[in-house]
């Protein structure tokens, strides 16, 4: 997602929250279908729409599972093939974003959900896990016992401070979702 993103939430009452975002540079994308092989470092993609501008740029998975932190584009077979610089660990379909954000210099991380924009009251604060950030990969959570409390959509965003500056990575609306279905 280029940053900043629009991204809506659907939050199941009373489920655990969590949600894994990838953060690209500017020009990046996120592959959904990437087929990778154990010990191979060839990698496909249906949607890939690889061209030679893509040697050199990062990838990494979604979970950091097949594809090493840290690896890069080094060759383009055709807009669907491509070749890595390390081979891949397991073998099967994953999620990667090309052209992942370095946001190690980010801090201070901020995520409410709101009423509206203009409220003062906050209805959640979100926890970020950040142990792959230097790939631009943060886990955004709540607890079912916070969702469980929620009352109200609204709206949310995701601040982070980079060096002096505050950046806003993601906003949208918040939907809340309750069972319908009922045990006898």
């Amino acid at each position: 997602m280029s940053i900043p993103a629009p991204y809506n939430l659907t939050i199941y009452r009373g489920d655990s929250f969590d949600l894994t975002v990838g953060v690209t540079q500017p020009g990046g994308r996120v592959l959904e279908h990437l087929t990778i092989t154990s010990g191979s470092p060839v990698a496909t993609a249906p949607d890939g729409a690889f061209t030679a501008a893509d040697i050199g740029k990062k990838i990494a998975t979604a979970d950091g599972t097949g594809i090493a932190d840290g690896t890069t584009i080094t060759s383009v077979s055709s807009a669907t093939t491509i070749g890595l610089s390390a081979n891949a660990s397991v073998s099967g379909t994953v999620s990667a974003s090309i052209r992942a954000l370095d946001a190690s210099a980010y801090t201070d991380h901020l995520i409410q959900i709101r009423p509206d924009s203009e409220s003062t009251d906050v209805d959640a604060t979100l926890t970020v896990t950040e142990t792959r950030k230097a790939v631009g990969v943060f886990i955004l959570s709540l607890t079912a016992t916070d969702t469980a409390a929620l009352t109200r959509a609204g709206v949310w965003d995701w601040q982070v401070l980079d060096g002096t500056k505050t950046r806003t990575l993601l906003a949208g609306t918040v939907t809340l979702v309750d069972d319908v279905s009922r045990g006898a």
